[in-house]
């Protein structure tokens, strides 16, 4: 009995030491970025939707934008869409800010346009799962819950010498319980914050992380059995879908036709110029437009990779005298590809030499 509550103080003991050298490291090494200025819930729910499948170098400047453009729940719920998508441009993942934008209509109706404080509540919301909750519930609100994140399920992986692919939900399962007891109730957002960014800076995916540097080198069983580059596994993903897709870009009088894609599939809602699925050739785009007297320009080729297809393009540029292209779409000017239409980095070469000064048609 005695050789248990032994074992059990002991434990106490290093899990305290490890809290307080994790958030002394914190407060000496903190990344300063724009949404730890204060505790705003709203802001830290932006960051942390932006910050899925994205850096955080990447998401500062469109944070900032977002945020000076829509600065309240409200403002979130009331903005036109097309606004909305065009301040999510370059990000990706569009579906995110849309259900941004539902769940700020919810936090209107259901809480009177404030952040609810529980990841119980918080989950209610559409878009906000498990990691949000966590995050925005301990970051803006000191509640002792979990975010668990790729970083913290690499940290831990790692510091308890988990081999399992943390991959699985199993895993991932069993490295929440292992690290959740951590979590002090005096600075839980703090020590989420810590872990965030140790992952970012020291524990890093790479099989060399800076382990030296690490305040937390001492308790990790990988640092101390030489297991860097082992632990954590993944296993692979599956292959992408590869798919070939051609664009044309029919320009008349220095304006483009661009079209807006269907509310719902891949891209949904944004604007695009003229896509095909599959390869043309000059032959097919000739005869499927009724094109007479044209010339048609080839494109550089390009790629773009989602979370699951690859595509690969072709593209041609038409010069044209259509009214119109195909019933659904419209011309705009060149410029107004800068200002108001969201087009997706999917078709990012051609946007941007559209937007060259020195472009020739």
């Amino acid at each position: 009995m005695l050789y248990l509550v032994w074992v059990n103080m002991m434990k106490k003991i290093k899990k305290t030491f490890m809290q307080e050298e994790l958030l002394y490291w914190y407060d000496h090494e903190y990344i300063i970025l724009p949404w730890r200025e204060d505790k705003d819930p709203y802001k830290i729910w932006v960051s942390e939707i932006m910050l899925q499948q994205t850096r955080v170098e990447a998401v500062i400047p469109f944070f900032e934008r977002f945020i000076k453009r829509l600065p309240t729940i409200k403002d979130l719920a009331r903005v036109e869409e097309d606004e909305l998508m065009k301040l999510w441009q370059g990000l990706g993942y569009y579906r995110r800010v849309k259900n941004m934008q539902i769940a700020a209509k919810q936090l209107l109706e259901d809480f009177d346009g404030v952040m609810p404080k529980s990841t119980k509540e918080l989950m209610q919301l559409k878009g906000i799962g498990e990691y949000t909750a966590g995050a925005i519930s301990s970051i803006a609100f000191d509640q002792v819950a979990p975010a668990v994140d790729g970083n913290i399920l690499r940290i831990f992986a790692r510091l308890f010498g988990v081999k399992e692919d943390i991959r699985s939900s199993k895993t991932r399962k069993e490295l929440t319980n292992i690290y959740t007891p951590y979590i002090p109730s005096h600075r839980p957002g703090d020590f989420n914050q810590a872990l965030m960014d140790l992952g970012r800076k020291i524990c890093t995916p790479s099989k060399n992380p800076k382990c030296e540097e690490c305040p937390l080198s001492s308790h990790c069983i990988a640092y101390q059995h030489d297991l860097q580059e082992t632990v954590p596994f993944l296993s692979k993903k599956k292959a992408r879908k590869k798919q070939q897709i051609t664009v044309l870009i029919f320009i008349k009088n220095q304006k483009v036709w661009i079209r807006k894609r269907p509310v719902t599939g891949l891209l949904s809602s944004l604007y695009e110029y003229t896509t095909i699925d599959n390869h043309l050739d000059e032959n097919d785009i000739i005869n499927n437009y009724s094109l007479n007297d044209v010339i048609i320009n080839r494109l550089p080729d390009s790629k773009h990779i989602f979370t699951h297809i690859e595509w690969d393009i072709k593209a041609y540029l038409i010069n044209t005298k259509l009214s119109k292209v195909d019933d659904v779409g419209f011309y705009v000017d060149i410029e107004e590809l800068k200002t108001t239409y969201s087009i997706p980095t999917a078709f990012k070469t051609y946007t941007n030499w559209l937007l060259k000064k020195d472009r020739k048609f």
